[in-house]
């Protein structure tokens, strides 16, 4: 652990905690019924939680078993939290090293098909390794949205 590490190491505020909470519950797609019921709390306390009041540490331990930390003292000990600066210099290395591109949820076969049009898709890989079955059918679906994107112009609607 370096130093900049070190000197930030702190125990959370309960708002931390909170907020931490409600976004791995929402990313998890949970309703707090649902997070009480895996923590065995009830839903009160996972209100009092995410609205930054203080909590204890069972409750806090529940929680993290609920959310299947390796570690269910996460929310219990001091941890590494970086300052603005740190997370803006994090940021701007992440950006010199990565590209970031926009995603779009494909909800229907006519927002896919707009999507490959306007792709410029020439190679594709996936970005991390895949079974074998799953490997071809990656590959599968890059080859057909070529085909596509090359005929496109050549297809219309139909029946829509």
């Amino acid at each position: 652990m370096n130093t900049q590490q070190t000197d930030s190491m702190r125990l959370m505020t309960p708002k931390e905690i909170g907020t931490i909470v409600q976004i791995l519950r929402e990313s998890r797609q949970w309703s707090q019924e649902t997070l009480a019921e895996l923590s065995k709390r009830s839903v009160r306390t996972i209100q009092r939680v995410e609205r930054g009041e203080p909590s204890d540490i069972d409750s806090r331990r529940a929680i993290a078993i609920a959310f299947e930390f390796n570690d269910i003292d996460f929310f219990n000990k001091p941890q590494s939290i970086l300052t603005a600066e740190q997370l803006n210099a994090q940021k701007e290395k992440h950006d010199r090293e990565h590209i970031t591109l926009n995603s779009t949820l494909v909800t229907s076969g006519r927002v896919l098909g707009k999507l490959v049009e306007e792709a410029t898709l020439d190679y594709s890989s996936a970005s991390f390794d895949l079974p074998d079955i799953s490997a071809h059918e990656f590959a599968m679906l890059v080859d057909y949205l070529h085909d596509y994107r090359d005929c496109a112009d050549l297809c219309s609607e139909v029946g829509l």
